[in-house]
């Protein structure tokens, strides 16, 4: 493991919010084609729909970036990752010095990824603008009182909020691994002038002051979640870019 110069503090947490039309006008999608990595290239093309590859190489691609903006010495066609047995993204190499986590997701319209330096992160984008089966997806995903506040919401509004609470536990589960096998009722998401608060069940084994969350609407469209969780004292500062990294 080496020591790398970095642009990003041990406290910091930055987030890249783009959208792949954008990316495709600037000429950015067409680059990122050649630093995916064989593999990826492959996947890629494995989709089916055009939307899809776009959105794949979209979100691929700019983590690639989005990391060579963090540690400038490493090429972005370099990084080369694997995944934990949780399921979890992680850097495989170069090791560098403070160890980086990332995480990366895309939706219709848009792409992000999070990078920070040596915490559990977890990002989740969600267009909330398109049609929703909302009352069934709540009794699933929803605790009972979420589900009671969603339901206190008048009809047309009930979309967003679900989407709301679906991001945050979406943004939690990628952060903490474990997929599917986590209830995503047995936490519960209370949104607070001071912040968002959050409440475990003991099935979950987790403790909530070691977590940081944050949302907020990139587009008139879309809802983007962030999770952290770095220990119980954890104050990251997020910092939001708009666009894709300035590196080339």
């Amino acid at each position: 493991m080496r020591n790398e110069a970095m642009t990003i503090g041990r406290e910091q947490a930055h987030l890249w919010a783009c959208e792949p039309d954008e990316l495709a006008r600037t000429g950015h999608l067409s680059r990122y084609v050649g630093i995916l990595s064989p593999a990826e290239r492959d996947r890629m093309q494995r989709f089916v729909f055009e939307r899809d590859r776009l959105a794949y190489l979209a979100a691929h691609g700019l983590a690639r970036m989005a990391l060579s903006s963090c540690v400038p010495s490493v090429s972005p066609e370099v990084w080369e990752f694997n995944a934990t047995e949780r399921g979890k993204p992680e850097i495989a190499a170069p090791l560098v010095r403070p160890v980086l986590r990332f995480n990366i997701s895309h939706t219709c319209g848009l792409v992000a990824c999070l990078v920070v330096a040596e915490a559990d992160c977890g990002v989740d984008v969600e267009m909330f603008d398109r049609p929703t089966d909302v009352t069934r997806l709540a009794k699933n995903v929803l605790s009972p009182g979420e589900y009671w506040r969603l339901s206190t919401f008048p009809a047309p509004e009930r979309a967003k909020i679900f989407f709301r609470y679906w991001t945050l536990k979406e943004a939690y589960v990628k952060a903490r691994g474990g997929g599917i096998s986590l209830p995503l009722d047995k936490c519960t998401f209370e949104f607070h002038r001071e912040g968002i608060r959050v409440w475990f069940d003991s099935l979950l084994d987790d403790n909530a002051a070691s977590w940081q969350f944050a949302q907020w609407s990139p587009t008139e469209k879309h809802l983007l979640a962030v999770a952290l969780r770095g220990g119980p004292r954890a104050d990251y500062r997020i910092v939001s870019h708009r666009g894709p990294p300035d590196r080339t």
